[in-house]
């Protein structure tokens, strides 16, 4: 393998990685805006996923 391959293969887990922390730090914002449409629009999955839900938003 080239210089630039060995290069790209060793940036994925660091995009992965940053990736991941993005979604962890908008995780709260999302919960927060979207169950209360999404119990309105689907209230049977909404009673579903509000226990994971509160464990996921730390107040």
């Amino acid at each position: 393998m080239d210089k630039l391959n060995i290069i790209f293969m060793l940036s994925l887990p660091v995009v992965f990685i940053l990736h991941d922390f993005e979604e962890i730090l908008g995780m709260e914002n999302f919960i927060n805006k979207g169950l209360p449409k999404l119990q309105m629009r689907l209230p049977k999955i909404a009673a579903l996923l509000l226990p994971f839900a509160h464990k996921v938003v730390m107040r």
